[in-house]
């Protein structure tokens, strides 16, 4: 039971369902862990320490209505109990503002990899297809179940893995992230961010 001033950890495909059985315990926050794992918790509850803070803070990264505050790149899996994966994987961990204390709507994301100020293609894919992970608003559409407990001074804390071979993860000195919004006929850039100092 999620109690005044504790915090619970779900992965993402059982976050929604385990957020609907909650007794009534006022406004949740919810956030990322790592790319497997989701924290929910109430307004007293503490973040935890190794994922609530990024190591590369960004300053001007602001646009109309969300900031890019910072952002952690890292190989994975980490430490934590992670789900059943192939290979090797590039996890990034994002940390969004919101002035207007929501995510504008039909605005979606999409994480990139570059090598050489290119797209790096998808091995796994169709012809054309490159190495990225979209998703419709933070935490992979979770973001909705925080409600009014959002507020301007928060960073959110949203969390993307990409599978891909370890030699391909030596070769990236680049992440592209895009907001963008369907349009008639494809899609709309709202924004772009380049992350460019890695580890």
């Amino acid at each position: 039971m999620l109690g005044a001033g504790t915090t619970v950890y779900v992965t993402y495909q059982s976050a929604e369902r385990l957020y609907s059985e909650l007794p009534e315990t006022g406004d949740i926050k919810i956030g990322a862990v790592n790319p497997d794992w989701v924290q929910l918790s109430t307004q007293e509850a503490p973040s935890p320490p190794d994922s609530s803070i990024p190591d590369i803070v960004l300053d001007g990264q602001r646009e109309w209505a969300v900031t890019l505050g910072g952002y952690r790149v890292t190989t994975g899996p980490t430490g934590l109990p992670v789900r059943a994966l192939g290979g090797s994987n590039l996890d990034i961990m994002l940390y969004w503002a919101l002035p207007h204390e929501e995510w504008p709507e039909g605005v979606s994301i999409s994480v990139r990899p570059m090598s050489g100020g290119a797209l790096i293609p998808d091995p796994a894919g169709e012809a054309g297809a490159i190495l990225q992970q979209d998703a419709s608003q933070p935490l992979h559409g979770l973001l909705s179940l925080s409600g009014e407990s959002i507020t301007k001074l928060d960073l959110i804390v949203d969390a993307y893995r990409i599978e891909m071979p370890i030699e391909a993860i030596s070769a990236v000195d680049e992440i592209q992230v895009l907001l963008y919004r369907s349009v008639d006929g494809g899609f709309e850039t709202v924004a772009e961010y380049r992350l460019e100092e890695l580890p």
